[in-house]
């Protein structure tokens, strides 16, 4: 069920969730299209922020083309030394042996390469 609210005439009559419907999903689309481009989505959130500012001096109306570049390259800056997480480090599980043989030890195996 939703409550049907009339839009609001302005930005200062509008609520905070009336704004952050407008913007969240915004954001959420920016970060996806940086997504395509960047495959990483720290780095991609970055920039649709940076876009998402942009979006939103120029909705207040102040923006100009030195705002941009600066906005866009403070972004692209912190988005390049953003550091790349790897999580390539896996827990190691010990294997189950099947068979019912005892498992050799370390000293005969160093034993036979010593005689060979």
């Amino acid at each position: 069920m939703f409550i049907f609210t009339p839009y609001p005439l302005s930005w200062e009559q509008a609520s905070s969730w009336q704004i952050l419907l407008i913007f969240v999903p915004l954001l959420i689309l920016f970060t996806l299209l940086a997504e395509l481009f960047l495959n990483y989505l720290p780095r991609s959130f970055i920039v649709g922020l940076g876009l998402m500012v942009i979006m939103v001096l120029q909705a207040l109306n102040v923006l100009n083309p030195l705002l941009v570049i600066e906005i866009l390259l403070v972004s692209i800056l912190a988005a390049r030394l953003f550091p790349r997480v790897k999580l390539t480090h896996s827990i190691k599980i010990p294997m189950l042996r099947l068979s019912n043989e005892p498992k050799k030890s370390k000293l005969t195996r160093l034993e036979r390469r010593k005689r060979a």
